[in-house]
C-alpha cells in the first residue's frame, strides 16, 4: 500500500489497531498511565475532534475526511501502544522497531541493486523508494532506524545486540545516501 501513503491503507491499519484494543480490554490488560501519557493521548483525540469538526466549514469536506481518518490511525495507534506497552517493554518496543526497519531497509536496499531495471520511475527518478513509494519516506525511515541503532549500540544489555546494532548502521546510511536525504 505504498507504505501507507495513500488513504486506502488507513482504514486497515487503523482497524487493526483497534482489534488489538479490543483484545486487549476482553483480556483485561489494566490501564496505568502517566499524567504525560494521558496528556499526549488526550491531545490527540483534541486533535482527530477538531479535524472532524473541520469537515463542516471547510472548503473541500472529502479531503479534511481524508486527514480524519490519517488522525484515526494515529489516535488509534497511541491507545494500543499504552494499553498494551509497559515500562518494562520498552527497550523491547525500540529493538523491535529497529529490527523492523532494518528488515525494510535491506530488502530495499537489495531489491534497488539486484532488480536495476525497477530501479526508474517517474517522479523518483533513480533513487531508493520502494517499498514504501516515496524517497523521502525511505530516508526518514532509515534515520529513525539509524538514530535508534545508534542508540542499542551504546545502550543494549548484551553483545550481541550491540554489534547487530553497530553493523546495521552501515545499510541504513546507504539507504539514507540512495534516498538523497
Amino acid at each position: 500500500n505504498n507504505g501507507g501513503f495513500f488513504p486506502g491503507s488507513w482504514t486497515a491499519v487503523t482497524v487493526a489497531f483497534l482489534w488489538l484494543i479490543a483484545v486487549a480490554v476482553l483480556l483485561g490488560v489494566e490501564l496505568e498511565l502517566t499524567t504525560a501519557e494521558l496528556a499526549w493521548l488526550g491531545l490527540l483525540c483534541a486533535l482527530t475532534v477538531w479535524n472532524a469538526l473541520s469537515i463542516l466549514w471547510s472548503l473541500n469536506g472529502r479531503e479534511s475526511a481524508f486527514e480524519l481518518r490519517r488522525d484515526l490511525v494515529y489516535l488509534s495507534a497511541a491507545a494500543a501502544l499504552l494499553l498494551l506497552g509497559t515500562r518494562r517493554s520498552a527497550g523491547s518496543v525500540l529493538s523491535a522497531v529497529w529490527g523492523a526497519v532494518g528488515v525494510v531497509v535491506v530488502y530495499a536496499l537489495a531489491r534497488y541493486l539486484l532488480a536495476p531495471e525497477l530501479r526508474s520511475d517517474q517522479f523518483e527518478v533513480n533513487l531508493l523508494f520502494r517499498p514504501l513509494g516515496y524517497a523521502n519516506a525511505l530516508g526518514i525511515f532509515a534515520g529513525l532506524g539509524a538514530v535508534l541503532a545508534v542508540a542499542l549500540t551504546v545502550r543494549a544489555t548484551t553483545p550481541l545486540l550491540r554489534s547487530l546494532a553497530a553493523a546495521s548502521l552501515a545499510p541504513l546510511a546507504a539507504a539514507i545516501s540512495l534516498t538523497s536525504s
